[in-house]
């Protein structure tokens, strides 16, 4: 029973949002509970288990709300603009040279393992230059998706963390195993890229005009707020606050509050005005933090009652014989889709030990299994509604997720197929 709730549960979660008719928030405040207590939660059970999933997602709904006005500032101030004049050159008006400039500045942008850093460094810059050359935001969501799946795999990226905290094994031999998949698949992210290119440059043909980008909230530029020409201090600003993110352990969340903090009083002397620039871009910062915070009551619904560990079980008894000792394959294969269902959290905590213990009794290495499920999730684990940086970069492009999940999902599950299959001509698996 647990394993069936469980089930209509995230098939719900999952066609509510794809449907992009109701607010991911009222989805993920809602049918958790509701869930919960047809499985004979108690109240007082489901407030704990709801308080404890909202002790992981605060931090993040915090950087969201301190980053996202942080960001809409510094662009209001004419702090991105040399950048996107940069991007510009370097990517000309050709669509597959700029999709080839995103996806090299999403691998930089990652290197520091996070997620909503990488959409916030980039989508300033690039959101501009799509719109200038009439090409979709969905595509360049759907390649900085892909290169932070794929920088993902780095000792420090927080997946390879989780596969060692479950095996023992240490994170760092996981990651040099890894590396020469990792490698090949910077060249095979640049040739999706390029693709990816053609594809746009076919869609929007070959006359460019520029047109009136979409403005959202988060990134628009208001009518009445000219940039400022000089933002030399902002500037600072932006790099002191790249610089913690990159080179200290101080939390992001930290770090773009300080940030913020600092950021208001430049370019507004007045109580007043410092709380009219807050304003513009409060809206879509709540917005996105209230979807992170009730993501919190979904994630401590789901562990707190045992609903993933029940629909693990129930999935790995539901496998024939025949296919036990290749079920971390055909897992690895369903991987991205099932970004739908399954929080990494729950793929790494709850359904990785399962199929450890049973490939092994068929005979199965413990790091064949690690490999496969390691690097099929990590590649796909910006498609599902559990990534907060999704909502992030979201929020930022004013792309809805049904459009976001109809773009990203073919390309990036292609992606990681072709992954997976470098992987196993390597003997990873």
């Amino acid at each position: 029973m647990t394993a069936g709730i469980a089930l209509l549960l995230l098939l719900a979660t999952t066609t509510l949002l794809a449907s992009g008719r109701v607010l991911p928030m009222v989805v993920f405040a809602l049918l958790p509970p509701l869930a919960a207590l047809l499985l004979g939660t108690s109240p007082q059970q489901l407030g704990v288990a709801v308080q404890a999933g909202l002790a992981r997602t605060a931090p993040v709904a915090t950087l969201f709300l301190c980053a996202v006005c942080f960001a809409g500032l510094m662009r209001e101030r004419g702090v991105f603009q040399p950048l996107m004049t940069l991007a510009l050159r370097a990517s000309g008006t050709q669509p597959v040279r700029v999709c080839l400039v995103t996806a090299l500045l999403g691998l930089l942008a990652h290197l520091d393992g996070a997620g909503p850093t990488t959409f916030l460094l980039v989508l300033p810059v690039l959101l501009p230059v799509y719109d200038a050359l009439q090409m979709r935001r969905s595509t360049l969501l759907m390649l900085l998706a892909a290169a932070a799946g794929l920088f993902n795999l780095l000792p420090w990226g927080g997946p390879l963390g989780r596969a060692a905290a479950v095996t023992g094994i240490d994170v760092t031999t996981l990651w040099r195993t890894l590396l020469p998949v990792q490698l090949l698949g910077i060249a095979l992210l640049l040739a999706m890229a390029a693709l990816a290119g053609v594809v746009e440059s076919r869609r929007r043909g070959s006359h460019v005009q520029p047109v009136q980008p979409v403005q959202p909230s988060v990134i628009a530029e208001p009518p009445c707020v000219p940039p400022r020409r000089s933002a030399r201090a902002e500037v600072i600003l932006c790099l002191l606050t790249l610089a913690l993110l990159l080179g200290t352990t101080v939390p992001a969340w930290l770090v773009f509050m300080l940030a913020l903090a600092v950021a208001l009083p430049l370019g507004a002397s007045s109580l007043h005005e410092q709380r009219r620039h807050l304003a513009r871009h409060a809206p879509a910062a709540v917005e996105l933090a209230l979807v992170v915070l009730s993501a919190g009551v979904l994630l401590g619904v789901l562990e707190g009652t045992g609903m993933i560990k029940a629909l693990a079980d129930a999935a790995s008894s539901a496998l024939p014989t025949a296919l036990l000792r290749h079920q971390h394959l055909l897992l690895a294969v369903l991987a991205t889709p099932a970004h739908l269902l399954v929080s990494t959290d729950a793929w790494y905590f709850a359904l990785l030990p399962l199929v450890l213990q049973s490939s092994a009794a068929h005979g199965v290495e413990a790091s064949s299994v690690v490999n496969a499920l390691t690097l099929a999730n990590t590649l796909g684990g910006y498609v599902g509604p559990y990534s907060t940086a999704v909502w992030l970069a979201l929020g930022m492009s004013g792309v809805s997720y049904s459009d976001y999940l109809r773009r990203v999902l073919p390309w990036i599950w292609s992606y990681t197929l072709l992954m997976l299959g470098i992987g196993y001509l390597l003997g990873l698996f």
